[in-house]
């Protein structure tokens, strides 16, 4: 899911650690509590992948180590501080402070999620993964399924929080369509652990434009050696949302390339995109 302003390079620093904090409680706890700064909290629907159409809460993370091309996502609000919709498709939003801590979070998830049925609370970003301490507290606090979107490049942090996350959509980045080099090693890493949690979904996100090759396809097979992974190809849509510059004959190819591998492969745009949403 995305804004539609340009990308910005973090000017936050970042917690990658894997760690959870040991258990406190008390003026210790407030010393040694983490905290991270974040965009927006939002209730809409998920427009990608396997849950299109599904009403989630929305925690979209600021910044992204990353810089692809095509990210039309702002990295964080002008003003620099969180801001909630007050209610669902309201429009209507609150500003509070950045960074949050995890407790004042989960009161902005849940004054959301009880207004009216979401499947679950989609971490988004940005990359979720580079505030792994803050994970680490706030997802056990947070007790609702929990959709991970991210570039699948820190296989350590997903390790340190994987009993709370229920999907994991896992972005494998194309050096033609984003511009970044292959993440190879750590893309291997991180598939190897989400597939050690068997109650946890895993799918896979291509972003492709016109420049895609088959090498870049064969390389994506031998990355996901596992067959049985669903794979979602996703053309880049243009800035306006209504379209895309990608042709037909490219993503047929690529889909016929890929599915001499893996046993889902399916073509799904942005659709949050065409229905105007965030």
């Amino acid at each position: 899911m995305t804004m539609t302003t340009a990308n910005a390079v973090s000017s936050f620093s970042t917690d990658t650690s894997p760690l959870a904090m040991p258990s406190v409680s008390g003026d210790l706890a407030r010393k040694t509590l983490v905290s991270a700064p974040i965009t927006e909290v939002f209730s809409s629907f998920q427009g990608e992948g396997p849950h299109i159409g599904e009403r989630q809460v929305f925690v979209r993370f600021s910044h992204c180590h990353l810089h692809c091309s095509y990210c039309d996502t702002a990295m964080s609000q002008p003003d620099g501080q969180c801001w909630v919709e007050t209610e669902p498709a309201s429009g209507v939003w609150d500003k509070h402070p950045n960074p949050q801590l995890p407790h004042s979070l989960d009161g902005l998830v849940e004054q959301l999620w009880c207004q009216t049925p979401h499947h679950s609370v989609s971490l988004t970003g940005g990359e979720p993964l580079l505030y792994g301490r803050f994970l680490s507290q706030w997802l056990p606090l947070l007790n609702k399924p929990v959709y991970l979107e991210t570039s699948g490049t820190h296989p350590a942090v997903l390790a340190s929080i994987a009993p709370w996350v229920s999907t994991i959509a896992m972005d494998i980045k194309l050096p033609s369509a984003t511009g970044e080099p292959w993440q190879s090693d750590a893309h291997r890493e991180f598939i190897a652990d989400a597939q050690e949690n068997p109650q946890c979904e895993l799918f896979i996100k291509l972003i492709l434009n016109n420049a895609v090759t088959s090498d870049e396809l064969g390389h994506v097979m031998e990355l996901v050696s596992n067959r049985n992974i669903p794979v979602f190809v996703q053309p880049v849509t243009n800035p306006n949302g209504l379209s895309t510059d990608v042709l037909a004959t490219t993503v047929f190819n690529a889909v016929q390339h890929l599915t001499r591998h893996f046993t889902s492969v399916r073509v799904i745009p942005q659709s949050h995109k065409l229905m105007g949403l965030t």
